[in-house]
């Protein structure tokens, strides 16, 4: 008896979920409890920035070495270089977590439109103008 009330349990729970699909309106996605929105894009800028930090380190390092180990205008100049790019890299991280959050929280809505311009294609729009 309990076989029975199973198979029918599962063969109400298929016909609901076949029901569901062929009607018109849009299906809702339920996130999955405990999984992380955006889970690969934070592995992959966490993993870019131990990288920058790494070659960060290393340049600085080796500009010492050559220094001689004093502090040397270059080496100090170098360091504030490094510092504002590793600002403009956790500007664009933040910026990147933050759309992919969007898009996580409304997938029907269209993107931003700073996220479609591209910035390339018109520096190389320009290049192209002021070669003719």
């Amino acid at each position: 008896m309990g076989t029975k009330h199973f198979r029918f349990l599962v063969l109400g729970a298929a016909a609901a979920a076949l029901f569901a699909s062929s009607t018109p309106s849009e299906a809702v996605s339920i996130p999955f409890f405990g999984k992380s929105v955006c889970k690969d894009d934070k592995e992959r800028l966490g993993h870019d920035e131990r990288i920058l930090r790494d070659r960060h380190q290393l340049a600085f390092d080796q500009c010492r070495a050559g220094a001689g180990g004093e502090k040397s205008r270059r080496c100090e100049d170098l360091k504030q270089q490094q510092k504002s790019e590793m600002k403009r890299f956790q500007d664009q991280r933040k910026r990147t977590l933050d759309d992919c959050k969007q898009r996580a929280e409304n997938p029907n809505s269209t993107t931003s439109p700073k996220s479609t311009t591209n910035t390339k294609s018109t520096k190389t729009t320009k290049s192209t103008a002021k070669q003719k």
